[in-house]
């Protein structure tokens, strides 16, 4: 929980720009890995959105990885 606590925090505060998971780990202090093994989950429960690099009409398209914005 404190983990999810953190990248909802990091993400929500990047507001409009979103995040890529190695973006929400440098800013969490966290290891990629472990973000991404908890984005999926925060993505089912509603609580984060996410757009793949198709999805970013409009948006900097940041080394092909998915964007992060919060629900």
């Amino acid at each position: 929980a404190k983990h999810e606590a953190r990248i909802f925090s990091a993400i929500f505060e990047a507001g409009d720009k979103g995040m890529t998971y190695r973006e929400i780990a440098a800013a969490t202090g966290m290891e990629p890995v472990a973000v991404g093994r908890r984005l999926k989950g925060m993505e089912r429960r509603g609580v984060i959105v996410r757009a793949s690099l198709s999805d970013c009409s409009g948006f900097e398209a940041r080394d092909g990885m998915a964007i992060w914005w919060a629900a």
